[in-house]
């Protein structure tokens, strides 16, 4: 006689239900986790050019500081063809305000010494590239950013005012209230101040960010006052 024993087939497992849910959580799971190293990315990179952007600007205090320090010539000033200058002896300082700098033009402020022979502190020609012949020539302001206030008094103590921003027109404002950053067939009222006026007019109000980015996008603004004292008188 021949004995068959009964093998049991039953066992555990997950039935298709569980495997959707599963899955759902996992997919979950990911897509927050996705969204935490975006939003970190963005941060250190947003970071990044609000640090950059204080340290031009410190810089280029800094520069003006020392030349005005060292010197026993009162500043002067001058103006033409849409740009304006400021000159500390022989060093010229050749500006335009709220263009940004590659997309708008090439040049924002621009340090350079004055041509041989020249007496009045005429402005380079921001609009070429380089702006002048002097090989020691340099540009002050970090890639796509913008001058939104330049000033030095013509007088010891010196005050010194040096306002940037940096990213793109939709990302800017010219003042920080709520509901204030309007628009006129797309652009804001400073942007149309500059159009009207080549660049020479003052904006309608402090130029700040929004508090939106978009996408890759990010705006950060640096202002710096100082106060210098000249150290060298003449003779």
């Amino acid at each position: 006689m021949i004995n068959y024993k009964k093998i049991n087939t039953t066992s555990s497992g997950f039935t298709i239900i569980e495997l959707m849910i599963s899955i759902t959580v996992l997919s979950v799971i990911l897509l927050m986790a996705s969204v935490i190293i975006i939003n970190v990315g963005h941060l250190f990179y947003k970071g990044v050019s609000t640090s950059r952007i204080q340290d031009n600007t410190r810089s280029i205090a800094d520069d003006i500081a020392q030349r005005l320090q060292y010197t026993d010539q009162v500043p002067n000033t001058g103006a033409g063809s849409g740009y304006m200058a400021y000159c500390i002896g022989e060093t010229r300082f050749t500006y335009v305000l709220f263009k940004q700098i590659v997309t708008d033009t090439p040049h924002v402020l621009w340090r350079d010494t004055l041509p041989s022979g020249t007496s009045s502190c005429v402005p380079a020609a921001l609009n070429v590239n380089p702006p002048s012949s002097d090989p020691k020539g340099v540009e002050l302001i970090t890639s796509n950013a913008r001058l939104t206030n330049f000033s030095i008094s013509l007088s010891s103590p010196y005050t010194v005012n040096v306002s940037l921003a940096y990213g793109d027109n939709d990302l800017i404002c010219d003042n920080g209230q709520a509901g204030d950053c309007s628009y006129i067939q797309g652009e804001s009222p400073w942007i149309q101040s500059l159009i009207a006026g080549g660049g020479a007019l003052a904006a309608k109000g402090q130029i700040t960010c929004k508090g939106q980015d978009v996408g890759q996008q990010f705006c950060a603004t640096s202002n710096l006052s100082i106060t210098v004292s000249q150290r060298l008188t003449g003779s």
